[in-house]
């Protein structure tokens, strides 16, 4: 199939993806139901059939580059076969980016007022998708035997929470853009906190990286 006949993205998409763009480029103050629609190529009464206001849309739009970024991770975390590993290596990418993401990252810089509360009071629901996703990979690691049986919710939801937080507030005394640093941090803080210090998998100075992954020297 050529790529002019290739089919065109679902109406949901198409404004989707106008949204970010408006959103990533003017704020989300400034950013208009009638942008949207103008910039998706329809017109302003199907953006409002398709999400009944704009906050319904900005929340579409986040939950949606969420799903994006937990796609990432895990093909990131895929080749580490340990929990403590994953872990790590997650949180190592996941600050990395968060922090470049024009959205999570750039709006916090340019628009804090008005996008400070999808992260914080309003992100209900971008928060449970992460606690899920968080705890699969927990159930994963006692399925084989490598954590003890517990209730993987809270912890997930617990890591959930501390990335959002370097993210909201990143300034302290951890430099976020130190990889080095930060996979220090997570091996010593971050996988006894999460595991409970019930993962076996965890190693005291460092992290048996596979061949070819990120971070490999």
């Amino acid at each position: 199939m050529t790529s002019a006949s290739a089919p065109s993205p679902p109406i949901e998409s198409r404004i989707l993806d106008a949204a970010l763009a408006e959103f990533s480029a003017f704020g989300l103050r400034r950013t208009s139901m009638e942008d949207v629609a103008r910039r998706a190529g329809v017109a302003r009464g199907t953006v409002y059939r398709k999400f009944a206001a704009k906050d319904v849309l900005v929340q579409a739009v986040i939950l949606r580059e969420g799903r994006r970024f937990m796609a990432e991770f895990a093909m990131v975390v895929e080749p580490y076969p340990a929990l403590a590993d994953k872990l790590v290596e997650g949180w190592v990418f996941s600050l990395a980016h968060m922090r470049g993401h024009a959205l999570f990252s750039g709006l916090l810089f340019a628009d804090p007022e008005a996008m400070l509360p999808y992260l914080t009071v309003n992100n209900s629901t971008l928060l449970a998708v992460c606690r899920t996703f968080v705890a699969q990979f927990l159930r994963d690691a006692q399925r084989r035997g490598e954590l003890e049986p517990m209730d993987p919710d809270p912890p997930a939801e617990l890591m959930a929470r501390i990335v959002t937080s370097y993210i909201v507030s990143p300034d302290g005394c951890l430099d976020l853009a130190d990889q080095q640093q930060l996979r220090a941090f997570a091996r010593r803080h971050l996988v006894p906190i999460i595991t409970g210090l019930r993962s076996r998998g965890c190693q005291e100075h460092g992290i048996s990286r596979p061949e070819g992954a990120a971070g490999t020297t």
